[in-house]
């Protein structure tokens, strides 16, 4: 009984990218709850919104009714600057209209949504490329990395 509880309340996954590095790196395993809400700084797993049977790491930056903006690599949430544990290996900083890699035009994230980033700033694929992702495609909340 025990075991089917855990598979239910919760799943194991190893990570597979470099998204979340070097707080979670490829070859570690964590585990989920899929029934807690995300909450801003959670690690969540997520189904991507573009293609179905990938998931991604990412971290929970804004969630509804927020307004976020990148500038120069710098994340604003309701107009202040927020401190994730982003890492960057590329000192350049590119402009909107290169990549939306470092520059995100202020947006307020809708009802049910999120808007995500890895921590791995220059590797990450997440809000910054597919914009806000709705609250259902979230898998579960990280708890426990081995």
């Amino acid at each position: 009984m025990g075991f089917l509880i855990t598979i239910i309340f919760f799943g194991g996954y190893r990570v597979s990218d470099k998204d979340m590095s070097p707080a979670f790196k490829p070859g570690d395993y964590i585990f989920i709850n899929r029934f807690k809400s995300p909450d801003v700084g959670d690690v969540v797993l997520i189904k991507s919104p573009l293609q179905s049977e990938k998931q991604y790491l990412v971290r929970v930056v804004a969630e509804a009714g927020s307004v976020v903006k990148i500038d120069q690599k710098k994340v604003f949430v309701n107009g202040e600057v927020v401190s994730f544990p982003f890492t960057s290996s590329d000192p350049r900083i590119f402009t909107a209209e290169q990549t939306g890699r470092d520059t995100y035009a202020e947006k307020i994230v809708p009802e049910e949504e999120l808007f995500v980033i890895g921590d791995n700033w220059d590797y990450s694929f997440d809000s910054r490329y597919f914009g806000v992702i709705s609250e259902d495609l979230v898998q579960g909340v990280v708890f426990l990395k081995m």
